[in-house]
């Protein structure tokens, strides 16, 4: 009588027991590092946040500072030429404005074509050499009375350095972008880096 033994076939994975141990492990080691990942981009944007936090603070008070201070009256708007108009703009606040701070002045002109009548809005930059769409300070009244000593804006030896002070008028000349109707009013509305402002 003969015996026949069964012999159960062993199964093992392609790359053997031991390369399975190193696939979970090396799974592991990608989920940790995803993980420190995630929290070091979660940390870098809570620094991102608070630093932002901080900063919109200090404009505010910036803001806040010279909204109280800052008091600026369009005292006449007339057209001196076709293409040009002056501007006349006295600081009633109590302290001065930079030079270096004109770039943010706003300074928006409305006025009537000479062809067609119709009504122009220009926005003008600063820009001490002119060209179209710009302005530029003419001159500076202290007391009505032309020139000034103190914290002179230029021309002046320290070109960019000087102070509009309060109770200062600058004489302000501004290069339309049309023609204007010279019989017709025009009116400009002037503001302040801090948005206080005046209109005529």
């Amino acid at each position: 009588m003969s015996h026949h033994l069964a012999v159960t076939p062993r199964f093992s994975s392609r790359w053997g027991d031991g390369m399975g141990f190193s696939v979970v492990a090396a799974c592991g080691i990608i989920a940790l590092s995803l993980t420190f990942l995630i929290a070091s981009f979660y940390l870098t944007s809570l620094e991102i946040y608070y630093s932002f936090l901080n900063r919109e603070a200090e404009i505010r008070s910036e803001i806040t500072k010279y909204a109280w201070n800052v008091a600026i009256s369009v005292d006449s708007v007339s057209l001196v030429s076709e293409n040009e108009v002056e501007i006349r703009v006295t600081n009633q606040g109590s302290i001065g404005i930079p030079e270096s701070e004109f770039k943010h002045l706003d300074i928006i002109v409305i006025y009537y074509s000479r062809d067609g009548g119709h009504q122009i809005v220009d926005y003008l930059i600063y820009n001490p050499l002119g060209g179209e769409a710009t302005w530029r300070v003419d001159l500076v009244l202290t007391s009505g009375t032309p020139g000034e000593t103190l914290n002179p804006i230029c021309p002046c030896p320290a070109a960019g350095k000087g102070l509009w002070d309060p109770g200062e008028t600058l004489v302000i000349r501004g290069t339309l972008t049309s023609l204007a109707n010279t019989s017709t009013s025009v009116h400009a509305y002037v503001s302040s880096p801090w948005g206080i402002g005046g209109y005529k």
